[in-house]
């Protein structure tokens, strides 16, 4: 039942419980595990001074699922809008589903954003899907492929839609593929699957330049992108695996002619 979890807000569930449960399996104790949840730490410090609020509902002390909701300003997605707020994250575990963790946590999000014109969220078919907050008084706005943007309205005359994915493109060298990650710090998961991709990217061809870039705020968004991998100024459309990552990368290279 609900009542043998407890809902609690960082700092006052210090945020490296919450983050250890984002991180992929294998990620073992050790100094790299220190640095990167320092690194996510000293993002999320950042947001924090945005506006950014995180809960995490706690079992035993474990963390089994996490929300954040911010000022659109702070959200690294790239949204037009006035006086609204974004949900980036909302998981919970496997183990820990279909006991309302879900709606216990949309719950606290919705009244931390209470003040706003509304509240934004962009969803995925297999991460934080439409239905979800359909039915708890969201509104589908605009989709963009398999993402989905709806708002739950607080005051009439609330509006939301997607801005451009990217401003401009990367330069473009008939000589070489240029990979970009795209990235705020914030999400351990996010964070090492990314840099994986760049590894995998240097170690495919030397005609690849990978690049990693962070962004901190909507303004980095509109310059560089969302968070995502980029080939040529692409963005990956799939799930970023490595096995899609590398289909990618080596149908661009054959298309330059440089495999």
């Amino acid at each position: 039942m609900l009542d043998v979890f407890e809902i609690e807000e960082v700092p006052n569930v210090p945020l490296d419980v919450v983050n250890r449960m984002c991180l992929p399996p294998g990620v073992g104790e050790g100094p790299d595990l220190d640095a990167l949840l320092g690194e996510s730490a000293a993002a999320h410090a950042r947001a924090a001074r945005a506006g950014t609020r995180v809960f995490a509902a706690l079992r035993e002390g474990r963390a089994v699922g996490r929300i954040e909701v911010m000022p659109m300003d702070a959200a690294p997605l790239a949204l037009e809008g006035e006086d609204l707020w974004v949900i980036r994250c909302l998981w919970v575990l496997p183990e820990a589903e279909g006991r309302g963790l879900g709606a216990a946590l949309l719950d606290r999000a919705l009244e931390a954003a209470g003040g706003s014109a509304g509240v934004a969220v962009v969803t995925f078919p297999d991460w934080m899907p439409a239905p979800f907050f359909e039915r708890h008084g969201f509104s589908s706005v605009e989709a963009r492929g398999d993402h989905i943007l709806l708002l739950k309205a607080n005051r009439s005359g609330a509006r939301v839609s997607l801005g451009p994915a990217r401003r401009s493109p990367s330069s473009v060298s008939p000589d070489s593929v240029r990979v970009e990650a795209v990235l705020s710090g914030r999400c351990p998961w996010l964070t090492l699957t990314y840099r994986r991709m760049l590894e995998i990217a240097r170690g495919m061809s030397p005609r690849v330049a990978a690049t990693e870039r962070v962004i901190t705020d909507r303004a980095d968004v509109l310059r560089f992108g969302e968070e995502n991998i980029y080939i040529d100024g692409r963005p990956l459309e799939e799930a970023p695996t490595s096995e899609a990552f590398r289909r990618e990368l080596r149908r661009r290279l054959s298309e330059k002619g440089l495999d």
